[in-house]
């Protein structure tokens, strides 16, 4: 009579999960992006084909986002939401039924309270239980913000949940209809997402389990299995996207492959004490009800009962108060150690895949709940099993302390969430979207290094209908043979011819890139939508053009840009005060009251952030344009306000001070404030910098930037710092003869011997008697002679210096070098009688160079080459051996060695001097690693191969071996 009247009573509370399920979902909608953001703009620009790689992962997503593209880019934002919204909602929805139907006859003590005929908890309290798992996990913080802005990932946890819901559904009724559909439902998991291949045998385990002995039936097995693989036929749709892709340089097998290369890569990737862990708090707590526990086996001692009871209270209390912890990412910090959470560890350990993570747990902890509300908050059905006065309090405590739950977790999480959520999302980022091309000609063709400033570019022309007015450019694309066909073909009277044909998979070389960019800029409108350098700028400059950059050619005769005429200067300076006036207060507005930490827990709202970064970038790229040009007071109000609208701007705050210095002392240098030391973290590193907060005017960066620029061969871009660095400095001979070596390896010979013809008429005779100085001079002049065509010239030269400084190596190896060259020259016009000759001069040389210079080690080095270059290897090792015996770690002298050693085919002596020199290297050179896996591939060592290989294409993905290498990487793997 007692179970009956509490089962009326609370019988009205079995709709509370879905009306709370309804409450959350008005709050996700109240708190959903409506608008362009970093979390929707990568489906964008799938959608609406603004990404031209083709299809590379998720097919799944792609059908399902696929219509969205024939509606405006204005609703698209909020149909993604909505989409994502949706599948939170069913998630949730399959959340609660899981919960409802969880098997409650697990212990004794569960078996001896009433139950539901199938084992389930009966509606007088299965509410709590599925409204604690409902409300812990949909406040959760990231499960939130996965449902208010676009997710792939929650995407593919409606598909988990829906396994899992089915999986739980079969144990109730017995119909193999649901565990046909969840088979289904996985097969499209697996070929959206690599997790769900990590949980497959668990899976498997699972249905074999709660199917029993049937689940190996014929019949079942073959229909099972069948309906998982229609769900795999998705994989087929990445091979299909590329081959209707006119820029895929894949098969239709190769792009299979690839793709599930890549989900291998992940799953192995993954670290294994990261993926223990995540497991410990979402698949170990389900073991609590994966199994019927029995009886006491026997042992009818009261006591015993009582230790076993209160032992099995204590384990699910505590899994209980971990399925809490997980839904707050607890914090926890250790001795020079950083904040741990689930989310955290699950993006260390590689792809930060979470949700399936927080939807177990709360399972889990629905399970855990309906325990103890089933245990203590029901009496039991036999008379013997009624608890004492004393044990009625505590199960009234007990019961009490879990309401509380109910209420407090689920409220700290609104306290802890709900602000942060509702200030995460605005619409700056198609503000500035529209901004960005709005003084770009129709008929352009624009260039963005980043993705981010490629999809942003093309959502602005479609905002405003120019999408087919302007052509969008990813600069990376330039590198590629299939990208130029694909451009070739869309453009075809605009987009110019390469200098060859290359092939779709061909990587192309920085000077053939170079030679059809400038063309392209001289027949066409070109912009770069952000501020860039790099190799492209060796033969071009930017010109500003208000947020953009006209894209020019450099004049021949000179290394620096043409200074920006007046009218031009009047009208950016007129182009930014409009903008100071229009844009500027609701972006300063956006700035967040306190900087932000690598400990915020909510979103940012990152469009106002690239509004912020994005407009105090251009206005400090102009301002040190105007500082470098002569007009320090314009300049200095363009980086006041680049700092006020990103006061992390440190090129910024850098260039001010500098400024402010320069007015008294412009020569020397000036050392960091404590405060830019500070902001300087937050990029790491002098060109990340320059990147992402623009250019710096201090002459020690601009030092440490043209030394990166010449070791990264961008030899015309560190000339042109030299070149400013040297009108601020009272001797400025040092850096003039710096930028003239620049300019004979950038081929402009003609300007290096202007330059050296200036210095010897200004230099001091003091200057001229020495004789590193002068050896110098002779080897510029030397070089330039050669590449104006004029070898005789450099002969003379460098043979008389050698008459005169016999011991002198330089003119030595620059004359030895002149012939190598010259040999590889007409080596590929087919002259080989000519490429002999000067062979043979260059032997010559070294052969005098070490009768005269015997201990010189670069001279035998160099003389190993020379045979080298004649593909006599064993004529070449005795001079490479002599070397070494000179100096054991001359790294040179050992990767020749080892070169011919593999030509020759002794692998174990070439492996040695290979790992000789990766020892000696700070940073392994990347002709190290392609020996050391030529060295294992020859060896049939597959997995060390495969590792060297690996590292050598991260170190140099466009070398002329690079694509050989990736096809023996897919034969390997």
């Amino acid at each position: 009579m007692q179970t009956r009247e509490t089962e009326h009573r609370a019988s009205g509370l079995k709709w509370l999960p879905w009306i709370l399920l309804a409450v959350i979902g008005v709050l996700y909608l109240l708190s959903m992006d409506r608008w362009l953001s970093q979390q929707n703009l990568p489906a964008l620009a799938q959608i609406n084909g603004w990404d031209w790689k083709p299809l590379a992962e998720r097919p799944v997503h792609f059908l399902l986002t696929y219509p969205i593209r024939f509606l405006p880019l204005s609703v698209q934002p909020v149909l993604l939401s909505g989409l994502t919204f949706l599948a939170a909602m069913a998630s949730l929805a399959m959340l609660i039924r899981t919960v409802l139907i969880l098997p409650q006859e697990r212990t004794r003590l569960q078996r001896q309270r009433v139950l539901d005929n199938r084992g389930i908890l009966p509606a007088s309290i299965g509410w709590l239980p599925a409204s604690l798992a409902l409300l812990v996990c949909a406040l959760q913080l990231t499960f939130w913000q996965n449902a208010t802005s676009f997710s792939n990932e929650m995407l593919d946890l409606v598909l988990f949940a829906y396994v899992v819901r089915a999986v739980a559904e079969f144990r109730i009724d017995g119909k193999d209809g649901w565990l046909h559909k969840a088979a289904l439902a996985y097969g499209f998991g697996i070929a959206n997402s690599f997790s769900m291949i990590a949980y497959l045998p668990l899976f498997l385990l699972t249905v074999a389990w709660v199917k029993g002995r049937p689940f190996f039936a014929f019949q079942f097995l073959m229909k099972f299995a069948l309906l998982g693989s229609v769900g795999l036929l998705a994989y087929l749709i990445v091979p299909l996207a590329h081959i209707g892709s006119d820029a895929s340089w894949l098969s239709f097998w190769e792009a299979l492959r690839t793709y599930l290369g890549t989900q291998k890569s992940a799953i192995f990737s993954y670290g294994r004490v990261y993926a223990l862990f995540l497991g410990s708090v979402s698949l170990l707590p389900l073991l609590g009800f994966a199994f019927r526990w029995g009886e006491s086996g026997g042992d009818i001692s009261g006591a015993s009962h009582q230790v076993t009871a209160w032992l099995m209270h204590i384990i699910h209390g505590l899994f209980l108060v971990l399925g809490c912890l997980v839904a707050f990412e607890y914090q926890m910090t250790g001795v020079g150690s950083t904040e741990v959470s689930v989310r955290q560890l699950a993006a260390s350990a590689g792809t930060p895949v979470v949700l399936t993570v927080y939807y177990l747990s709360a399972i889990s902890l629905g399970y855990y709940a309906g325990y103890f509300y089933l245990v203590f908050g029901t009496p039991s059905i036999h008379k013997w099993g009624r608890p004492s006065a004393f044990g009625k309090v505590v199960n009234q405590i007990l019961v009490g302390v879990l309401i509380l739950t109910l209420i407090a977790v689920p409220g700290l999480l609104v306290y802890r969430n709900l602000g942060g959520m509702f200030s995460s999302y605005s619409g700056h980022l198609s503000t500035y979207s529209k901004r960005l091309v709005e003084r770009i000609p129709d008929g352009s063709i624009t260039i963005s290094d980043t993705p981010l400033w490629f999809y942003l570019s093309q959502a602005g022309a479609s905002y405003q209908g120019r999408q087919s007015k302007l052509t969008h450019v990813d600069s990376g694309g330039l590198m590629l043979g299939a990208y130029h066909k694909a451009m070739q073909k869309k453009l075809p009277a605009r987009w110019g011819a390469l200098s060859r044909d290359f092939g779709s998979r061909t990587l192309l070389d920085r000077s053939t890139v170079l030679r059809f960019l400038s063309d392209l800029s001289r027949s066409n409108l070109v912009y770069y939508t952000e501020p860039s350098f790099g190799f492209f700028f060796e033969g071009n400059y930017l010109e500003p053009a208000g947020m953009v950059y006209r894209l020019l050619p450099l004049p021949a005769n000179r290394i620096e840009a043409p200074p920006l005429a007046r009218e031009k200067i009047a009208a950016e300076d007129a182009f930014w005060r409009g903008m100071e006036t229009s844009d500027f207060p609701s972006v300063i507005a956006s700035i967040p009251k306190k900087a932000s930490t690598s400990k915020d827990r909510f979103p940012k709202d990152t469009g106002a952030q690239i509004l912020r970064t994005g407009y105090s970038r251009s206005l400090n790229w102009l301002g040190a344009k105007l500082f470098t040009e002569g007009q320090p007071d314009l300049a200095d109000s363009y980086f006041e306000k680049a700092l006020k609208l990103n006061p992390d701007n440190a090129s910024a705050m850098i260039n001010r001070a500098y400024l402010a210095h320069s007015r008294t002392n412009a020569q020397s240098q000036l050392a960091p404030s404590p405060e830019v030391l500070e902001k300087l973290k937050i990029y790491g590193g002098l060109q990340m910098l320059l990147r992402a907060a623009g250019p710096v005017i201090e002459t020690g960066n601009m030092l440490l930037l043209a030394r990166a620029f010449a070791e990264g061969q961008n030899l015309i871009q560190s000339a042109q710092l030299l070149q400013t660095v040297a009108k601020r400095s009272q001797d400025p001979m040092e850096y003039e003869v710096a930028i003239a070596k620049l300019l004979v390896e950038a081929r402009r010979p003609e300007m290096a011997l202007r330059i050296i013809s200036n210095v010897r008429e200004k230099a001091a005779g003091k200057y001229l008697t020495n004789v590193t100085n002068l050896m110098e001079l002779v080897e510029i002049e030397a070089k330039s002679a050669d590449r104006t065509d004029d070898l005789p010239r450099a002969e003379k030269l460098l043979k008389d210096t050698i008459a005169s400084y016999p011991m002198e190596d330089m003119p030595f190896s620059t004359l030895v070098g002149i012939y190598i060259q010259r040999a590889a020259f007409e080596h590929r016009r087919g002259s080989t009688n000519r490429s002999r000759e000067f062979l043979a001069a260059a032997r010559q040389t070294l052969e005098r160079q070490i009768q005269t210079q015997p201990s010189n080690v670069n001279a035998w080095v160099n003389y190993g080459a020379a045979f080298m270059r004649i593909d006599q290897y064993s004529e070449a090792v005795p001079a490479l051996t002599k070397a070494l015996e000179m100096d054991k770690d001359n790294r040179p002298a050992l990767l020749n060695r080892a070169i011919c050693y593999l030509k020759m085919n002794d692998l174990t002596r070439s492996q040695q001097d290979y790992e000789r020199v990766r020892l000696l290297s700070p940073d392994v050179p990347y002709q190290v690693l392609y020996g050391l896996g030529e060295v294992a591939f020859r060896a049939k060592r597959n997995k060390d191969a495969i590792e060297f290989y690996e590292q050598y294409l991260k170190k140099a993905p466009s070398s002329a071996e690079a694509e050989e290498i990736r096809n023996r990487l897919r034969q390997l793997k």
